[in-house]
């Protein structure tokens, strides 16, 4: 049984566009599988590797997952998937006063009669000059909804198959370089006979915002979004927190609005092992079943 084409687009947020717009094309034949898949692109991408100087260089490529990243592109799920993300984040706060709160006297400001004037009982009613709102925001809106899981996922794999079809995703071996410590100072002639001095192992460098600034300047990046695994790097999300066209995330918490927030995506190889956990369908049924 074959699927029939995704309906038509939606649009996406002026801001939010890919910068190559190929990948908005779909593939309008009736051979369309069942989970979207079709041969579209590369399914590998370039990994460099992180010296000592805290540059990058060049080390091959990476084969990636079919599944993930052979998904055409669905622009109406992205924009449902955007939509929705930002709807979350809305914190309604919005606050109007409702006739308990509004300042003003409880008496009747006229008679009921003799005046040829409507009758009122109040100042504070909602049709007098000063009065309350009638049907008054209060504060605590919640402007989310539950959208699919398995939606969100295609939107998610979606957007990551359109940056590595536009030659946007890189995959880098670690994020914080390994440097070999300095060696213990010698001990006095007398006290050092007969020791050896071992070698002090190799430790992870503190890498600073100057050395992440430098990467996107030697790179040629506009903007970067760095994802790293979910146990990120404490001294790396501080250094990337400076640098205003960067930004770092978990796995985890990787999504399509911060995906086409930025020009480049920067994965850690670990975290590009989980994602494919998370992603994978057919992963997912062997992984989340033990």
């Amino acid at each position: 049984m074959t699927t029939p084409p995704p309906p038509p687009s939606q649009g996406l947020p002026s801001n939010l566009r890919f910068s190559n717009p190929e990948v908005l094309d779909v593939k309008e034949d009736e051979d369309l599988e069942f989970e979207y898949l079709i041969e579209k692109g590369p399914k590998s991408a370039p990994l460099l590797s992180l010296t000592p100087e805290c540059s990058f260089s060049e080390a091959g490529n990476i084969d990636l997952n079919e599944f993930v990243f052979s998904t055409p592109m669905r622009e109406d799920v992205i924009h449902n998937v955007v939509v929705w993300q930002r709807a979350k984040r809305r914190r309604g706060l919005a606050k109007q006063k409702n006739r308990s709160e509004v300042s003003g006297s409880t008496r009747k400001p006229f008679p009921q009669k003799g005046t040829g004037r409507a009758r009122q009982g109040s100042t504070r009613a909602p049709h007098m000059r000063g009065g309350a709102v009638a049907l008054a925001a209060r504060g605590n809106r919640d402007f989310s909804y539950k959208l699919n899981k398995k939606y969100v996922r295609l939107g998610l794999r979606s957007v990551l198959s359109a940056r590595l079809y536009e030659g946007n995703l890189i995959v880098v071996d670690t994020l914080e370089p390994e440097v070999a410590a300095a060696p213990a100072p010698a001990a006095d002639a007398d006290e050092s006979a007969g020791e050896v001095v071992v070698e002090a192992p190799t430790s992870r460098l503190s890498i600073r915002t100057k050395h992440v600034a430098a990467m996107l300047e030697d790179q040629d990046w506009g903007s970067a979004l760095f994802v790293d695994t979910d146990e990120r790097s404490e001294h790396f999300r501080l250094a990337v927190s400076n640098v205003p066209n960067a930004h770092v995330l978990p796995q985890i918490g990787l999504n399509v609005y911060d995906i086409l927030s930025f020009e480049k995506i920067v994965i850690k190889r670990e975290a590009l092992e989980a994602l494919y956990r998370r992603l994978d369908e057919n992963i997912r049924k062997i992984y989340f079943s033990r």
